[in-house]
């Protein structure tokens, strides 16, 4: 079961009515989003969607836009992909009392860059160790201990209710009983932790393992009347040398394999459930980019049966990775800040090609986005026709110092391809319009000159397209030994 639908309305950073369409496929989504742009706002909305199921006790009113008219109702909801559509806002607190909802919400992950701070900064005891006993009790809450059939939630809330006031030897024993249960579980499941956190962590490329969990076992402290021993310290290795302080000595990129890892090694010990979300608020920023398409990887092969809603604002990892995302199982948006109301409110975009994004910015007069957008549109197009057809390009060490002229260089090396007129009024643009170095005073260009631009660039590309459909169709009629052969092959002889 996936989201097939979300709807936002006056919560949050949202003010108004938006409306965020994954298709009937149900597709994850890549989300790049400016600061102030709501991108956090998407990612709460999910996760206190899930959270206000059960006995949580959470109000929607306590999150509305502080913007909105009170007369107006807010709400968050969710189409599934069985039909039926939820709701959480003013009037509807009760109708996620539902056991898809309840379960979702043990079975979903929702991190983002301080969730992943938890694991070496939080908890530091002494100046020198990381206690993760509070981290890992939160994040394995929902998993199941094997040696008594509950949840390690359910067991731990049991046994701080059963701390007795008076020590009294019944009272004593039953809660004796129920903390070795808990600590014969919570250690074995431990292990099968650092196991599979081992395992992600493998998968990031560092020399690191993950050596030890290292659980003294909770007491009941008599005197005190409290559960003693609340301790976890992890042992780290690195290059096969185990390190003390290890969030001291490994850098910011190490620490945040080692997180993600933890993180995502909770998630499968998680029992299955029919609708799983995984929701990724720029993790990623402590990972250098060689460390980040690794993680991709992850996702796609150990998350296949979760819904990724992956949250960035990174534009040009967004840019790169949205090339990388398979478009049958992912979908990319754009968020935006506009305070032309005198208040920051998000704009939606959907994730459109280059021309349609200058016809956007040429249409609000914002001439120096919209030569921005025709320039990526004029390389792209190059680029794409030149890889399609292995055309040769000058070698360049770095990738970075190709220019759109290496492209342009190359297509006209294919005599009679452009045609004369077309090619004329390119080369007139390239001075201007398409040469980046022209447009640090975008007030020299003028509107019916850009509009001019993108006209060219929509004929160029409509001719590059129709010669590589040409090839393509010589290639396959080659392949069928001659033109009468591929004839007779697709029609069957008729």
């Amino acid at each position: 079961m996936k989201i097939q639908k979300i709807g936002i309305c006056n919560f949050k950073g949202f003010r108004g009515d938006y409306k965020f369409d994954l298709n009937k496929s149900c597709k994850n989504l890549l989300v790049y989003g400016e600061n102030g742009s709501g991108k956090s706002s998407l990612y709460r909305a999910l996760k206190l969607f899930l959270n206000s199921s059960g006995d949580s006790g959470l109000d929607f009113s306590s999150n509305k836009n502080i913007f909105n008219p009170k007369a107006q109702e807010g709400f968050i909801k969710l189409l599934l992909d069985d039909g039926q559509e939820y709701a959480w806002s003013d009037s509807q607190n009760d109708v996620l009392n539902t056991p898809i909802f309840i379960e979702a919400n043990k079975a979903s992950g929702f991190i983002d860059y301080k969730s992943l701070l938890k694991t070496h900064l939080a908890y530091i005891v002494g100046g020198t160790t990381t206690n993760m006993f509070p981290l890992l009790i939160d994040l394995l809450s929902s998993v199941i201990n094997d040696y008594t059939g509950n949840t390690f939630g359910e067991d731990w809330e049991k046994i701080n209710a059963n701390i007795p006031k008076r020590n009294t030897e019944r009272q004593l024993t039953i809660l004796q009983e129920q903390i070795d249960n808990f600590n014969i579980g919570f250690k074995a499941k431990l292990n099968e932790l650092l196991e599979l956190s081992n395992d992600i962590l493998n998968d990031f490329g560092y020399q690191i393992e993950l050596v030890e969990l290292y659980f003294p076992n909770v007491f009941y402290d008599k005197p005190d009347h409290l559960i003693g021993d609340q301790f976890i310290t992890m042992k780290v290795k690195f290059q096969s040398s185990e390190i003390n302080e290890h969030h001291y000595f490994l850098n910011e990129a190490k620490l945040s394999a080692i997180a993600i890892s933890i993180y995502l090694a909770t998630l499968l010990l998680t029992p299955k459930t029919d609708l799983q979300v995984l929701v990724l608020d720029d993790i990623l920023i402590g990972l250098d980019m060689s460390n980040r398409f690794p993680l991709i990887e992850i996702l796609n092969e150990r998350f296949d049966s979760y819904q990724i809603f992956l949250l960035t604002y990174d534009k040009a990892w967004f840019e790169i990775i949205k090339q990388y995302m398979p478009d049958n199982t992912w979908k990319s948006i754009e968020l935006y800040y506009d305070t032309t109301h005198g208040f920051e409110m998000p704009v939606y975009v959907e994730n459109m090609e280059y021309l349609e994004k200058a016809k956007e910015y040429l249409g609000k007069k914002d001439y120096k986005a919209c030569v921005v957008h025709i320039r990526s549109a004029y390389e792209n197009t190059l680029k794409k026709y030149c890889g399609n057809n292995k055309l040769p390009v000058e070698y360049k060490q770095k990738p970075r110092r190709y220019s759109s002229d290496d492209f342009w260089t190359a297509i006209n090396k294919e005599n009679g391809l452009i045609p004369k007129d077309l090619k004329a009024n390119i080369e007139v643009h390239r001075t201007h319009i398409l040469n980046p170095l022209c447009h640090d005073d975008p007030v020299l260009t003028v509107e019916a000159e850009i509009q001019n631009t993108i006209q060219i660039i929509e004929e160029l590309k409509s001719v590059l397209t129709e010669a590589n459909k040409k090839k393509l169709l010589v290639k396959a009629q080659n392949a069928y030994g001659g033109e009468d052969q591929f004839v007779e092959a697709i029609t069957g002889g008729k």
